[in-house]
């Protein structure tokens, strides 16, 4: 596994149990957003029962500007944008030696649905992380 990818399932499960540690992050459900440095990636996870594979659907495909509605597809993979969650990091988050996000960072996740969100359920989702982006009102 990439070290992206762990990032992204890291970061998720770092945010989702922040609640017991306190406020370290900020989530917010947005509508329109813009990519910076062009950090936004497509990922899949594939549940085949016995094992779980997740992995880079890839970048190209994705605009620098994405509201909700916007269909978006990478290779062969689509998904249509209803949900925009950011996630606004209040402290520097770090895992073992690894700075994942600073403190101020805005990253942000789009899916289809709500179960979609990388978590520890494994499942069959198809998601985009924007590790830098910056929300824009409409």
């Amino acid at each position: 596994m990439k070290f992206s990818t762990l990032m992204v399932i890291v970061t998720s499960i770092v945010v989702s149990n922040s609640a017991t540690a306190g406020p370290k992050t900020v989530e917010t459900k947005v509508g329109t957003i813009a990519v910076e440095n062009d950090s936004a990636t497509m990922f899949a996870e594939k549940d085949w029962f016995v094992t779980v594979s997740t992995g880079p659907v890839g970048k190209t495909g994705i605009p620098a500007r994405i509201r909700l509605g916007d269909v978006i597809s990478v290779k062969d993979r689509s998904l249509t944008a209803n949900h925009i969650i950011a996630t606004r990091y209040l402290e520097t988050l770090t895992w073992k030696g690894e700075v994942l996000a600073r403190a101020g960072d805005t990253s942000c996740i789009v899916v289809e649905k709500l179960t979609d969100i990388p978590s520890d359920d494994a499942r069959d989702r198809l998601w985009i992380h924007v590790k830098q982006c910056k929300v824009v009102s409409d």
